[in-house]
């Protein structure tokens, strides 16, 4: 409440019994008019009655009409806070406000506005006579504009006499006159010091508010700033409540609460789904008639220290549930004001996972004597003491034959030698050892050992003894074989792939040369044109093959599925690489069945597959030589293949034929065009349209057959 303190002589307020006494000094007859303002909760310090106010009744016992005014006044607050007693709802409280400030003031208008710290305006919380409009209107005021805005930025009661003649609200005047607003004062309200909201009143005509006017309204600006306070203050402890439910609702950990005589007084569900039993059984009752198991036992001794020495306490128990179930439960006892908090969490899975681990060191005991893998122990002198029975399974060797330096008769003769110089040399240094070598299985194939020492040492750093392990890598020596020969095969078609682009760009550069350098005539220039053209678009297949396979291999190749006529593709394709084959004079023969061949695929994708595979056989058949594209349908799958007299195929490369670069190596004699990447393409499209692809051959200059296989579409 903002407002000049005046003496204590002139009033003063007192709490008592829950609300302030309001006492205002008078001298007829010594009395005293008393206003006990329930509502409002205690201040330290007292709180202001204006001079004005005081006397209610003259020395003759008559009064005025200022004076019955402050009769009516008090009356009016009297009434107002009976309704606020009366009345829990925090929106009715403040309309309850609003009506008898609008009643004090002889107006019909008034609002509340609060701040939001989120906001930059100021938002009606409470209204009397506006209109939806109007208030809407009002909210969208920022703070420091209009009358409430100012107020509440500059901390201080605003107040405009006349709209029409006040320039400091000029830019409002078209919104006082549209809304028939004479005059209007704000009066801003706190919580402490801080300003939190403004209550304004509005009148139709010019007004000037008098001294009791904003005496009764600081009052009533007061009151609003402690109902809001008393709701923050409400919402504040209600969430906390929440807040503290909702942990111990969703807390694995169960939670029970026992007074100080051990009356279990509150519980949360994992506590109550740990304890497998109703809640009505608990609550209300003895901890010791509840859990009777418990009174004798360690976490009851604990519990009852914990209450008495006030002393938080925690115990590992062992617990068999009343159904049986067996578990661990680590009981933490905190002491708390209104007796005694327990928390416990079950640790059966810990207990269980160490008694695991405790296992698994037994089993890996076992393990390291009966792995496929060769552990061994050795002295400090380098002489081998102990082989696991793992070194008998693989060598075959006794452990009489592999003692001391035995073991090395096992080793490839070849790797004997280097093997012992550096085992002795790890020995003498006492260093890690790490080698590979080869060593004889029991089956007499060597395989590719790889074998790691590590001496251990005792504090002095002295050798005591030596632990090792031999693994056979012969797989991974061979998966690194494998890899080497890709990287060739890959070196080999890159090379390929220079070669490839170097011939059609020389072409390509000659032509231009030429045609810089000379003025050659409209039939010569045309030729060269016609040259950089087909060397340009070989460069482009070549390319686009290389980005179709690149594409392929990310999975980012999407097929545009239809009904597709595989015949009318195969066409197609036949048509795209008919003067290929007119210049080889090629023989094409197409068979294809009279009816359609319905499939369901990416028509793009499969006249690039028949088109490669007839490409192909047109690349690697010599002049004249004969090449047949059929179509069959059998068992509701699309047969087609593509066949040739040409160069044929090595019986070795049919396993990889469809390999980028085993292609590279097979025509790494370049006796004929291309990189084969066509073969690449048709293998991964032909999958991704759920079919397959195979090669045959029957060997060099016996010609090829490729065969693709597809699902044929289901028909109606």
């Amino acid at each position: 409440m903002r407002a000049k303190l005046h003496s204590v002589d002139d009033a003063y307020w007192h709490w008592r019994n829950g609300g302030y006494l309001v006492y205002l000094q008078g001298s007829i007859r010594s009395a005293c008019i008393a206003f006990l303002f329930r509502f409002l909760p205690p201040r330290p310090s007292l709180l202001p009655i204006t001079a004005t106010m005081r006397t209610t009744l003259n020395n003759s016992g008559t009064t005025d009409s200022s004076e019955l005014d402050q009769i009516r006044d008090w009356k009016a607050l009297h009434r107002l806070s009976t309704q606020l007693l009366k009345t829990n709802s925090t929106t009715a409280k403040l309309a309850e406000v609003l009506a008898s400030v609008v009643a004090f003031h002889h107006t019909s208008r008034a609002v509340i506005s609060i701040h939001d710290p989120g906001l930059e305006c100021l938002t009606v919380r409470a209204s009397i006579g506006m209109t939806k409009q109007e208030v809407e209107e009002l909210n969208r005021i920022k703070l420091s504009e209009g009358c409430s805005g100012a107020a509440f930025a500059e901390r201080d009661r605003i107040v405009v006499e006349n709209f029409d003649k006040d320039e400091r609200f000029e830019a409002f005047h078209p919104w006082a006159k549209a809304n028939h607003v004479g005059a209007v004062y704000s009066t801003p309200f706190y919580d402490d010091d801080t300003a939190i909201g403004v209550v304004t009143v509005y009148f139709g005509m010019p007004h000037t508010p008098t001294a009791r006017e904003m005496e009764l309204t600081d009052i009533c600006a007061g009151t609003i700033a402690l109902i809001l306070g008393r709701e923050l203050a409400d919402a504040s402890s209600r969430q906390e409540r929440e807040r503290r439910n909702k942990v111990l609702a969703h807390m694995d950990e169960g939670y029970i609460v026992l007074a100080h005589d051990f009356t279990v007084r509150e519980m949360n569900h994992a506590a109550v789904r740990m304890c497998q039993r109703p809640i009505a059984d608990m609550i209300g009752k003895s901890h010791w008639k509840v859990w009777p198991e418990v009174n004798d036992t360690e976490m009851g001794t604990m519990f009852r220290r914990a209450m008495s020495e006030r002393i938080p306490l925690w115990i590992e128990n062992r617990w068999v549930s009343p159904s049986g179930d067996v578990g661990w439960y680590e009981v933490h006892a905190q002491p708390i004001d209104e007796g005694m908090a327990i928390y416990f969490r079950d640790i059966t899975r810990r207990k269980t996972a160490e008694q695991a681990v405790a296992d698994s060191e037994a089993r890996y005991r076992a393990l390291a004597e009966n792995t496929s893998e060769v552990v061994w122990r050795a002295d400090a002198t380098g002489m081998v003491c102990e082989m696991s029975p793992g070194w008998a399974r693989f060598t075959g060797q006794t452990s009489a034959e592999s003692s001391g330096e035995g073991w090395a008769n096992a080793i490839q003769p070849d790797d004997r030698a280097g093997l012992l110089a550096e085992w002795h040399a790890a020995v003498a240094t006492g260093m890690d050892y790490m080698t590979t070598y080869r060593m004889r299985r029991s089956d007499g194939q060597y395989r590719n050992m790889i074998s790691h020492g590590v001496p251990l040492k005792d504090k002095d750093g002295h050798v005591r003894e030596w632990i090792g392990l031999c693994q056979d890598v012969t797989a991974l020596r061979e998966a690194e074989e494998i890899a080497r020969q890709e990287n060739v095969h890959k070196d080999e078609f890159l090379a390929m792939l220079g070669h490839e682009l170097r011939n059609p760009l020389s072409a390509v550069r000659m032509a231009t040369d030429l045609l810089e350098r000379t003025d050659f005539g409209p039939e010569r220039t045309a030729h060269f044109a016609r040259v950089i053209n087909r060397q340009v678009a070989h460069m482009t297949r070549l390319v686009e093959d290389l980005m179709d396979i690149s594409r392929i291999s990310r999975g980012q190749v999407s097929l545009e599925r239809n009904p597709v006529d595989l015949c009318a593709a195969i066409t197609a394709a036949a048509e795209q690489l008919r003067p290929m084959m007119n210049a080889k004079q090629h023989r094409l023969t197409l068979d294809l069945p009279e009816e359609a061949c319905i499939v369901f695929g990416d028509h793009v994708r499969l006249v690039q597959v028949a088109g490669n595979l007839i490409g192909n056989a047109a690349r690697y058949t010599p002049a004249h030589g004969d090449i047949t594209a059929r179509l069959l349908i059998e068992a509701g799958k699309a047969l087609f293949t593509v066949s040739d007299t040409g160069i044929g195929i090595e019986p070795a490369l049919l396993p990889e034929i469809f390999n980028l670069y085993t292609q590279a190596k097979m025509t790494s004699d370049r006796q004929s065009s291309g990189l084969g990447m066509g073969l690449t393409l048709v293998k991964s499209l032909v999958e991704l349209h759920g079919g397959t692809v195979t090669a045959m051959s029957d060997g060099p200059n016996m010609g090829s057959m490729f065969s693709v296989t597809l699902p044929c579409a289901a028909t109606n």
